[in-house]
């Protein structure tokens, strides 16, 4: 990939390699936090789960109140702009 440049008729575009973290989800915390144990503490006592149970029940949460647009009969757009029945009803 290098230096690459494309040329067009609106302008010039290069290619940039770009390194995002991964998101620190609690499978991923528990995988790296077993591996911590293995290096660090080859025979010893493994934590992680202890560590998982202790974060899982201290997060904290927030709330948000938010305005939604509802059609005339109560439906609810979803997420892909099509209205869905109030309280998640069926037809």
């Amino acid at each position: 990939m290098g230096n690459a440049i494309l040329q067009v008729s609106q302008g010039k575009y290069q290619l940039k390699s770009e390194q995002h973290l991964t998101p620190l989800s609690i499978t991923n915390l528990e995988a790296l936090l077993h591996q911590y144990y293995n290096q660090k503490v080859p025979h010893g006592p493994d934590e992680t789960n202890a560590i998982l149970q202790f974060i899982k029940s201290n997060r904290q949460h927030t709330s948000n109140i938010r305005i939604r647009k509802i059609d005339e009969s109560g439906a609810v757009p979803g997420p892909s702009g099509v209205p869905s029945l109030p309280n998640g009803g069926g037809i």
